[in-house]
């Protein structure tokens, strides 16, 4: 870490409800010590994030598409004025190879307990688990409380 009163953070964001924690965190925790955020977000040609009324699936989809739905993901979580203090940076990769390429240029990881894939009910995705065994850099898994039931 080249400062730590002023950490380089990166986030993995795939829109699931613990991205969103991890993002917010990640946010207050950069103002709190004067780092900096950057979300990243991994996409694959059959995992595509997209905006409003786009197909699920386009053909054409690249890294410009990726980074437009990054922005309003960015806009819809924190803000208007908090995303604009965030960095975005889409990665056409599966996430937990995204996030430990990432980790290399990072002073903290940040990533969501449980993301949009696999089991309710686990407490640690495989992606978290992935990234917790293989980043380059601290990483700091961000609990998703459960919902109510109901």
């Amino acid at each position: 870490m080249k400062d730590p009163a002023s950490p380089r953070i990166a986030v993995g964001v795939d829109g699931s409800r613990g991205a969103k924690i991890a993002l917010q965190w990640a946010v207050a925790d950069a103002k709190a010590r004067g780092g900096t955020v950057t979300a990243v977000m991994a996409w694959t040609f059959l995992d595509q994030r997209t905006v409003g009324d786009q197909p699920a699936f386009d053909p054409s989809y690249d890294d410009a598409a990726a980074d437009r739905a990054l922005a309003q993901y960015l806009i819809d979580t924190l803000g208007t004025d908090d995303a604009g203090l965030v960095a975005r940076r889409p990665i056409c990769d599966l996430a937990a190879s995204a996030l430990i390429t990432v980790s290399k240029d990072a002073d903290i990881l940040v990533v969501g307990s449980r993301g949009l894939g696999g089991f309710k009910r686990l407490m640690l995705g495989s992606v978290a688990h992935q990234v917790v065994s293989y980043s380059s850099c601290p990483v700091v898994v961000i609990p998703t409380p459960a919902e109510p039931e109901g």
